[in-house]
């Protein structure tokens, strides 16, 4: 009978597996109400994920947005970057244009002044005036003195269009120490000022009022004083009136009008129409 369960066997049996119920169900009523107790966190937190994810979506495509408009940025600063480049090179290309034609139209001009035959005489107006009229003239000529509301007609009828040239007809023994005074207030750059002063004062061109003109005229009267004691352009005004004589100035006043003369005092009209005869054959004349 060893294989025979007892009948006490059969009832411990019977209890352990009471027992084994009893714990499951045990077990069974406590996660479900923990599950119960859990459930609504586990709610709340999907709920608040679900809330982050719907402030998170506009701030994602808010993001997205920036940085494409970077990005467009980072380009236009770039295209702004080539174009200010761009300039930068069309403007130094522009300054050495503009250089090079200055320092071009700087040399034709020294190259026309150095064969300009008047270039070194006392002269109004613009050098490259279409025509040129000069003067030769004595400042003790009272012929002269009349001329001169005629001179300044002409200069303010045709402005730029006239150059006039004052070159010493010195015949007379006042007139030649006035041409003297005359290159020595030239030379200081002066010599139109001290012209106006002597032809007012004809009857005083001695040594001792050329001074005092000199000091009207604002020049400085060491410097003058001296170039006439030591006769700096007495050669000069010898060589002035040679070239008068030679270019067929015989009276004075005598004005040279392009390739005409006109000499003595004359009226308005005679310079006129002279000036406008001039003025048409200069603007008939092909330009280089």
């Amino acid at each position: 009978m060893s294989d025979t369960e007892t009948p006490e066997k059969k009832s411990s049996g019977g209890a352990a597996a009471a027992f084994g119920i009893s714990l499951v169900v045990s077990a069974g009523v406590t996660a479900g109400a923990l599950f119960g107790m859990v459930q609504p966190q586990v709610d709340a937190l999907s709920q608040s994920a679900r809330a982050a994810n719907a402030q998170l979506e506009p701030l994602a495509l808010k993001a997205v947005a920036q940085s494409k408009a970077i990005e467009e940025l980072k380009a236009e600063v770039a295209r702004r970057a080539e174009a200010i480049t761009a300039l930068e090179a069309a403007v130094k290309a522009a300054a050495e244009k503009r250089a090079a034609e200055a320092a071009a139209a700087a040399k034709a001009e020294a190259e026309a002044k150095a064969n300009d035959p008047y270039a070194r005489f006392p002269a109004r107006g613009e050098w490259n005036a279409p025509l040129t009229v000069v003067m030769f003239a004595d400042f003790a000529d009272p012929l002269t003195a009349r001329m001169q509301p005629i001179l300044k007609g002409l200069e303010e009828k045709y402005g730029k269009q006239i150059r006039v040239v004052f070159m010493n007809l010195a015949v007379r023994p006042q007139g030649k120490l006035a041409a003297q005074a005359g290159l020595a207030a030239h030379e200081q750059g002066r010599f139109w000022a001290l012209y106006e002063v002597l032809l007012a004062n004809q009857a005083k061109l001695d040594r001792k009022s050329l001074e005092a003109h000199a000091q009207a005229a604002g020049l400085d009267l060491v410097k003058f004083a001296s170039a006439l004691d030591g006769k700096a352009y007495e050669k000069q005004v010898a060589a002035e009136l040679a070239e008068a004589v030679k270019q067929g100035a015989t009276v004075t006043p005598t004005f040279l009008v392009g390739t005409a003369k006109i000499a003595g005092a004359q009226p308005l009209e005679a310079f006129t129409a002279v000036i406008d005869e001039e003025l048409a054959k200069t603007a008939a004349k092909p330009q280089p």
